[in-house]
């Protein structure tokens, strides 16, 4: 029973209905809440914390990591700390927690169900052609200020993710992509239109650290033209632009295919 407790373990269960799984259950939960949901190198990580109560005075902060084996099995990792750094014991409290977290990846709240009625998940899974962690910086009037989250590029659309799904671009609807630097960027909005980027003209760093790549996204939606900007990141500085490049692309392929198909019907 000490502060700390881990388990890794394989589960039959796709990366993403674990994630899902997990997610929906924390939220109908009154014992948890969500703190944060990362995904890198394909894998999440998502940041739980437990309430307090009286065998745990401060609570205890939960993470899970769920990476994909194959199509069908997940590796997971859940470790379980109390907050309180004066506190000795946790009266099992960390092995609880991790035996819920358990329970939560593998209970989608359904009846049981086949493995083929599962494929649409899967398909899912497999179709998508980027999911990397990003700086967002605005451009989407869901999201009014700067936030770090997920952008998800899939054949027919693109949708950023923070915890929750925010918002979703149809690839249809997208017009230009491509990689700038903050000067190109500032160039390109006008005055009346930086009104709209007001965190992006607050936050973009200074010209000593121009060398940063952003992602610009130029789309139409109601006869209306916006542009998303947003910066991949990563734990290493040296590949944060490797990662806007990739998504980059990941449109780029999304966009050719798609006007590929149009041409063809």
């Amino acid at each position: 029973m000490a502060k700390l407790e881990t388990k890794n373990i394989n589960v039959d269960i796709p990366i993403i209905e674990a994630k899902d799984n997990l997610i929906k259950n924390i939220e109908r939960s009154n014992e948890f809440s969500l703190q944060n949901l990362l995904f890198d190198n394909n894998e999440y990580l998502i940041l739980i914390d437990a309430k307090r109560s009286s065998k745990s005075n401060k609570g205890e902060s939960i993470e899970v990591k769920i990476k994909a084996i194959d199509e069908r099995y997940s590796f997971i990792s859940i470790k379980s700390e109390l907050k309180a750094k004066l506190q000795q014991y946790d009266w099992n409290k960390n092995n609880r927690n991790i035996d819920i977290m358990l329970s939560f990846l593998r209970n989608s709240y359904k009846h049981e169900v086949n493995y083929d009625t599962k494929k649409p998940v899967i398909e899912k899974y497999k179709s998508q052609l980027a999911s990397v962690t990003c700086i967002y910086y605005g451009g989407h009037e869901n999201v009014t200020n700067e936030a770090k989250g997920t952008l998800n590029v899939y054949p027919d659309k693109i949708e950023f993710v923070i915890i929750r799904k925010q918002f979703e671009i149809p690839i249809s609807s997208i017009i230009n992509n491509e990689i700038m630097h903050q000067e190109q960027i500032t160039q390109r909005i006008t005055a009346t239109r930086m009104v709209a980027f007001g965190v992006f003209s607050l936050a973009t760093p200074k010209k000593k650290n121009n060398i940063s790549n952003y992602l610009t996204i130029e789309y139409e939606e109601k006869g209306v033209r916006s542009m998303l900007i947003l910066k991949g990141v990563s734990s290493f500085p040296t590949t944060a632009n490797d990662s806007t490049i990739k998504l980059n692309s990941a449109i780029i392929k999304a966009r050719k295919n798609y006007m590929s198909n149009e041409s063809n019907l």
